[in-house]
């Protein structure tokens, strides 16, 4: 993955969260291909992603522990505005539109 440039990290302001969303398969668990076409629709569609950066005003805690980067996190379906940066796209949303955080096992 490529690094976010120092300008991008340092203009997330407020309460917000840049999101790289989980990409979606070419091939469904039933065997089926998608089209590219597909594929792009549905990305927007997850609601799962990773935390890449975020602003210092964000507020987010579960069981007691604050959302940090590099979690992965689930979110509110149409939350956020969709960005390209460096020719990936991801989120960039409220910390209220997130609802969970995946744990991590031990």
């Amino acid at each position: 993955m490529k690094f976010l440039p120092a300008t991008v990290q340092d203009t997330i302001t407020r309460n917000r969260i840049l999101v790289l969303p989980d990409t979606v398969d070419e091939k469904t668990k039933g065997g089926i291909y998608l089209s590219e076409e597909t594929q792009e629709s549905e990305q927007f569609r997850m609601t799962i992603g990773k935390v890449v950066s975020m602003s210092p005003g964000v507020e987010c805690i579960f069981e007691d522990k604050e959302l940090e980067v590099g979690d992965r996190i689930h979110y509110c379906k149409y939350a956020g505005e969709a960005v390209e940066i460096n020719d990936i796209f991801y989120r960039v949303m409220n910390d209220t539109d997130v609802f969970g955080r995946e744990v991590q096992d031990a």
